[in-house]
């Protein structure tokens, strides 16, 4: 059964943590959160599960019809287009992870500054390879028998720069809001342990990332507005001085 199964004190004392897994896996994935939530997907809190479905298919129906308008390249099947809806604000069934640990550790803090009551907690993932989707071509995300992980294809510079993976849940209706906990799922509950960052340490250990280098524009790359508009400022300052 998965479990958070120690605390670190140390950014050292995390990678070393991250450093010991013992399971035979080509990948290994992280996940941080402020609080030890149980790993459930953000379309699981948009109401009843009785019409979870049809409010999914509203939902993805509508930001596909909007949203391609303002892209350059438009995602080719829904595997991508989750993944583009998910990282603009839309519930869908997804779960964000990454490939780097420290990724991990800095989402698990980077909100502990402006937030109290913190608790963070970053799970590791060990998946084997029937975890993963075997072919994005042929498979469909909404026709699946279990969760599954996959990478995506499309070339979002936020998931770049994030090593982001993903995992899709099954929806089930013998769960009172749709869907299975991933600390719960059967097929992955074994592959899963978690650590606990001790709460008095945050604020170095945060510091320390921030100090290699992993900061909110890293993570989150700017937009093309923004970055002129910071380019702009920059030099016309320079120009003025």
């Amino acid at each position: 059964m998965s479990q958070l199964i120690a605390t670190v004190h140390s950014v050292a004392e995390f990678l070393e943590w991250a450093s010991e897994t013992k399971r035979n896996t080509k990948h290994v994935l992280y996940r941080g959160q402020r609080l030890p939530w149980p790993m459930l997907p953000s379309l699981c809190r948009i109401g009843a599960s009785s019409t979870l479905l049809e409010r999914e298919k509203a939902l993805l129906t509508g930001f596909k019809c909007e949203a391609e308008r303002c892209l350059h390249i438009v995602p080719k099947n829904d595997w991508d287009w989750l993944v583009v809806a998910q990282h603009h604000g839309l519930p869908t069934r997804l779960l964000d992870w990454t490939s780097d640990p420290k990724i991990a550790l800095w989402f698990a803090l980077e909100k502990v500054r402006e937030t109290q009551g913190s608790e963070p907690v970053v799970w590791q993932l060990c998946p084997d390879a029937q975890d993963f989707v075997e072919d994005q071509g042929k498979e469909r995300p909404f026709r699946g028998t279990r969760t599954k992980l996959f990478e995506t294809t499309f070339n979002i510079p936020r998931v770049r720069a994030q090593q982001g993976y993903f995992s899709l849940s099954k929806h089930d209706d013998k769960w009172k809001n749709g869907f299975v906990a991933l600390e719960q799922n059967r097929h992955l509950r074994n592959a899963l342990q978690g650590v606990r960052v001790a709460p008095t340490k945050v604020e170095v250990m945060l510091s320390q990332l921030e100090s290699e280098g992993l900061v909110q524009d890293l993570i989150y790359p700017p937009s093309l507005d923004a970055i002129a508009q910071i380019v702009k400022n920059r030099v016309m300052q320079g120009i003025t001085t």
